[in-house]
């Protein structure tokens, strides 16, 4: 099945293959795949075919991202003809992926020295990534692809690998696959979820992925019985970790660690007599400890010849951790504490209790050490797996509803209301359709927003500003994607809702800076600007208002009927106010070339007017109103001082009487 799929996605992506290398043994045989694994494989090579940009999948623990690492390994292989690393974080999971892969029929090699092998001349190599960037000859050239296992914990190790091999060959695709798509104070490690929406920055702070292609939770493999169900029991006796503090690592402190956990022996002795007890028909029990002294402490009050530990340096070295790891997946005992080594990439099926007597940093760690109690175990008859948790850990991060959905954020909005969530905008891109959420400028007065994030006047139309229309968000620019300069690169389509020109050399900006980036003259913050703005806009529509002329353009126009119009457009401090002048109206012509020419003084006709207006100045101020069941204002008077006023937003304007429409082209 997985390779019919494989040929049917191959295409663009595929170059001229070259001849099969010697280290490959061709074979058709197929790997077990089940269908979300083919849609996650589907979803890789759909991207690989048409962007570079790193992308991941997140599949929950169990769910056999192994597998789906062989079958994406095994098709860049084959259709590139180039080689394939793959990163993991430890010596068990590098062998755990290494193993998945020859079910392919494949050969493949090691470059680890925890697993004590270094083989740096097959096709597909997987490895541990300070191995890997230590060899700088063998992994440089010649790659297509690198695939990085538990991506959540991408370092700037495996970032350099990767640059390194760019260097090479900027087509390098890079690719991660995780359980916990999020860390510690820095959020999502990507930027667009497979909807193609943008991930906010207060739950996303310089992502290294582009995309999530491809998720499904552990509920649904629960539902479609992939999972084994968890049952949660938090421990009425438990060790008080409210005095824990976080260090400026991202882990707690480890004297507030040690204070908190170790030598409370009482405790300890109650907290594991409660373990035992609720485990007595289970198969096999995980214990989280804190420190090597804690595991030590939980290690003596459980049944003696039925528990050991590993962790600091107990059982760590190559041969003795081996087979304490081959012992405990054998049964050959049933409790195994461990200190910070098997909370991820350890496969033990039959594992079917989880005690965790350690505080949790982060609700991924959490999530990844109850993970390694869900794979299914039909040989052990595992029907679900018991999750006790003694140190708080569903307090601290929320999880008393969903053990599975926490709620990631790396900063705290601001706001008045700490309690009142901020508030949002959808504004759809009007150049590439991308809808974004942006956060929402303050609307006391419940201004209309129309689709595309702007606000709208009380004639529904949008309101202008000397920065572009007045969008009712604080967004920038658009947040989607579109196609790059080089193809497979992606870009933001760069949209802008607001933009400033430079006054100097009238270089358009982005409306937060601060200087020109062309000549480096200084800008203009456009808050105040702005602010009032939106106070002229929501106050009385149908107050009068007198505001100061800052600019103004005249043209002649012929009416429908065939009389000569003159369009004068006032450009005020709020705005255009465009007003149609006739000399057949003798009142509001007089007033017009008064107010321009002085008094006694008036133009026989527009085209008079026009040859006169050349080098005069426009009156100080224009004063109007908007007439209530009008889509025009009433022009009222000239040169009266200006004071602040209420007003409406502008539509046609209107000189005492009767409304003129433009017809016909200027003179």
């Amino acid at each position: 099945m997985w390779r019919v799929l494989l040929h049917w996605l191959t295409g663009a992506f595929r170059p001229t293959p070259r001849p099969a290398s010697r280290h490959v043994t061709p074979s058709n045989s197929t790997l077990p795949l089940r269908p979300y694994q083919e849609d996650a494989i589907a979803a890789a090579i759909k991207w690989m075919r048409r962007s570079v940009e790193p992308a991941c999948i997140e599949l929950p623990t169990g769910a056999g991202k192994s597998w789906c690492i062989a079958a994406i390994a095994d098709w860049v292989r084959e259709f590139s003809g180039k080689r394939v690393l793959v990163t993991a974080p430890g010596s068990e999971l590098v062998e755990q992926d290494y193993e998945k892969y020859l079910e392919t029929g494949r050969e493949a090699g090691i470059f680890s020295a925890s697993v004590g092998r270094k083989d740096a001349g097959q096709l597909v190599t997987y490895g541990t990534p300070v191995s890997i960037f230590r060899a700088n000859d063998e992994f440089a050239a010649d790659f297509g692809a690198v695939i990085v296992d538990e991506a959540h914990r991408i370092t700037p190790t495996i970032r350099k690998i990767i640059a390194r091999m760019q260097a090479a060959n900027p087509n390098l695709r890079a690719l991660g696959l995780t359980a916990t798509p999020y860390r510690l104070g820095t959020g999502y490690v990507y930027r667009y979820t497979p909807e193609g929406q943008y991930v906010p920055d207060d739950q996303a702070v310089d992502p290294y992925f582009n995309s999530l292609l491809y998720r499904i939770t552990t509920h649904e493999l629960i539902k479609l019985k992939y999972l084994t169900p968890v049952v949660t029991d938090v421990g009425i006796d438990h060790y008080i970790t409210s005095s824990l503090r976080v260090n400026r690592t991202g882990t707690f402190d480890a004297g507030d660690v040690q204070a908190a956990f170790e030598h409370h022996d009482s405790l300890t002795a109650k907290i594991v007599e409660t373990v035992v007890e609720k485990t007595r028909d289970r198969c096999g029990v995980l214990l989280f400890a804190s420190t090597v002294q804690h595991a030590k402490e939980i290690l003596k009050h459980l049944p003696r010849g039925q528990a050991k530990m590993i962790g600091g340096k107990v059982n760590m070295t190559g041969k003795p951790r081996k087979e304490l790891l081959k012992a405990f997946k054998a049964a050959e005992f049933k409790y195994l504490v461990n200190v910070d080594v098997l909370t991820t990439g350890f496969d033990a099926p039959h594992i079917d209790a989880i005690a965790v007597l350690r505080a949790t940093e982060s609700p991924g760690l959490l999530e990844q050490i109850i993970g390694r109690g869900l794979r299914l175990s039909p040989e052990t008859n595992k029907h679900d797996c018991l999750f006790m948790d003694f140190a708080e850990n569903v307090e601290r991060h929320g999880l008393g509803d969903d053990l599975f959905d926490p709620t990631i954020k790396v900063r705290k909005p601001k706001a008045v209301d700490a309690d009142a969530p901020p508030e949002y905008v959808d504004a759809v891109c009007p150049q590439c359709q991308h809808a974004n959420h942006f956060k929402a400028r303050e609307n006391p007065e419940l201004l209309a927003i129309d689709g595309n994030g702007y606000f709208l006047d009380v004639d529904g139309k949008r309101i202008p500003t000397p920065f572009g229309n007045f969008p009712a968000h604080f967004g920038r620019h658009c947040r989607g994607q579109v196609a790059g300069e080089r193809p497979g690169k992606l870009k933001q389509c760069g949209y802008r809702w607001l933009e400033k020109a430079c006054p100097d050399c009238k270089h358009v900006n982005d409306v937060s800076a601060k200087q020109c980036s062309a000549c480096g003259a200084e800008l203009v913050d456009p808050e105040d600007k702005l602010t009032e703005i939106y106070s002229l806009v929501v106050t009385d529509p149908f107050a009068e208002r007198t505001e100061e002329v800052v600019g103004w353009d005249a043209h002649a126009y012929t009416s429908r009927s065939g009389r000569p119009t003159l369009l004068i457009r006032w450009n005020t401090k709020r705005g255009l106010v465009p007003v149609w002048y006739s000399p057949e109206r003798r009142a509001m012509w007089r007033a017009l070339c008064a107010a321009v020419f002085g008094p006694g003084h008036v133009a026989p006709d527009i085209k008079q007017f026009l040859a006169y207006l050349q080098h005069r100045p426009a009156p100080r101020s224009i004063t109007y109103r908007r007439q209530q069941g009008a889509m025009w204002n009433e022009l009222i008077d000239y040169n009266r001082e200006v004071a602040p006023a209420a007003g409406a937003s502008i539509g046609r304007g209107r000189v005492r009487g009767k409304r003129f429409a433009p017809s016909g082209t200027a003179a």
